[in-house]
């Protein structure tokens, strides 16, 4: 097989898995109405998008119009080997997400509104439960100190729980 078939076969798996990878983060991001609040998560599906529509753009030029034997020709086989490994790592990445869902969710890439809203939700909550108890210690009121202290820890795990961490008990 000459190089410039090898890169036209990487190019079209490139563009596919990239493709691929752009629409699932997007469309990932629309669902959970991220994509005005998450601009990481945007950036990476557009770098994705970008790259896929690249490579698909080489896969064109290779095989139609009117510069087909100029981009052949520009296509040796140090190009061929590079756009094979990527395209070996692209469909790595894309066969992942059934393994590892979350590289390919919008929770990677971290949601200031939500976490805008979690630092709300622990100050209404946990924060307020160690005031009172601190206050509580400083008038000389150790039954109320003590009961504050012990809701603000289930108000703590509650909100880790809702968050799916992991909460460590102790006795």
């Amino acid at each position: 097989m000459m190089a410039w078939q090898v890169g036209t076969v990487a190019s079209g798996v490139i563009g596919i898995a990239y493709l691929a990878i752009s629409v699932t983060i997007l469309a990932g991001l629309s669902r959970a109405k991220q994509l005005r609040t998450n601009p990481l998560g945007v950036a990476t599906g557009l770098i994705f998008l970008s790259c896929g529509v690249g490579h698909a753009t080489h896969l064109e030029h290779m095989l139609f119009g009117s510069e087909v034997e100029a981009a052949r020709v520009a296509m040796d086989a140090h190009m061929a080997w590079v756009d094979t490994i990527t395209a070996i790592i692209g469909v790595t990445y894309w066969s992942l997400r059934t393994k590892f869902g979350a590289l390919l969710a919008p929770t990677l890439f971290g949601d200031e509104a939500s976490r805008a809203r979690q630092a709300v939700v622990l100050h209404g909550t946990v924060l307020q439960h160690l005031i009172t108890a601190q206050a509580a210690i400083a008038a000389g009121k150790p039954e109320v100190a003590s009961s504050a202290v012990d809701q603000g820890v289930v108000a703590a795990r509650g909100i880790l729980e809702d968050l799916d961490v992991d909460v460590v008990r102790v006795a």
